[in-house]
């Protein structure tokens, strides 16, 4: 009768459900007679021995002699090439545990704010509340314009422009423009009382200036603004760049012709200015 070749392949040799039982037993990283790994798998030395001699094929296990004894010790190396196999599969397990725990949590929240019949059971009033969905937006504005000014004159009419000299189609709105890195850009009613628009990112004058802040929108959102100046024969180019995201409701689509106004006030400021 022929005996059974040892498999020399990791997926084979660990295919047996004992074997992955004797991995467990030398996962501590610490090495073990036979006898041993019998006491704790409870079960007969020979069936033992052959597997570990399946394994050590395999090159799960090594095996040194120490006396009288063969020690056994698990060889993590042996098995990187099922990890490397399983890791193909990280996303997809990774992408379907953050999906379980999205709805767990959307279920918790929608449980915690039910209404049961517009009161708890001592009778207080609850609050109503809504859960929402597919909120989060983002959009963005570019507009390329150029300038008959130099560049220093342009730079600043923007600053006077959001500042003091700011204004809507409809009214004149002035705004207080910190023009330093950090500086605020708000709307002061007086009496404590105001707007908080943005805080200055970056600013190098006359070539640019960002601001970064909630602007005009009182949601749960983020703002970038952005003008970037180049100067070639007197000519001024200003680039405006204004990219938003969070909570954008439909009062906020209606922007850019909010901007647009800017601008042209901008442009026909800073003309004026140079006497063009």
């Amino acid at each position: 009768m022929t005996r059974k070749a040892y498999p020399t392949d990791v997926f084979s040799a660990i295919a047996e459900p004992r074997r992955r039982e004797v991995i467990t037993v030398l996962s501590d990283g610490q090495e073990y007679p036979v006898n041993e790994i019998v006491l704790r798998m409870r079960m007969a030395q020979p069936a033992v021995s052959k597997h570990l001699g399946a394994l050590r094929k395999a090159g799960v296990v090594t095996m040194v002699k120490r006396g009288q004894h063969r020690m056994y010790r698990l060889n993590p190396e042996g098995l990187k090439p099922v990890h490397d196999w399983v890791k193909v599969f990280e996303g997809y397990w990774t992408h379907q545990i953050d999906l379980i725990k999205q709805r767990a949590e959307r279920k918790a929240l929608e449980r915690l704010i039910r209404l049961d019949d517009g009161s708890n059971k001592r009778g207080n009033q609850v609050m109503a509340a809504t859960v929402k969905e597919g909120v989060l937006q983002a959009f963005e504005i570019i507009k390329d314009e150029e300038i008959a000014a130099p560049i220093e004159i342009v730079f600043e009419t923007i600053l006077e422009q959001m500042g003091p000299l700011n204004s809507t189609p409809e009214k004149s709105m002035p705004m207080v423009l910190e023009a330093w890195p950090g500086g605020r850009w708000f709307r002061d009613l007086g009496d404590n009382t105001g707007h908080f628009w943005g805080t200055v990112q970056a600013i190098k004058p006359p070539f640019l200036l960002e601001i970064s802040g909630p602007l005009f929108m009182s949601n749960p959102a983020l703002s970038n603004l952005q003008y970037r100046l180049t100067e070639k024969d007197g000519v001024t180019r200003m680039c405006f760049l204004y990219r938003a995201m969070g909570w954008v409701g439909e009062q906020e689509r209606g922007v850019d012709a909010g901007w647009s106004h800017l601008i042209g006030r901008i442009r026909t400021a800073a003309a004026e200015r140079a006497g063009r």
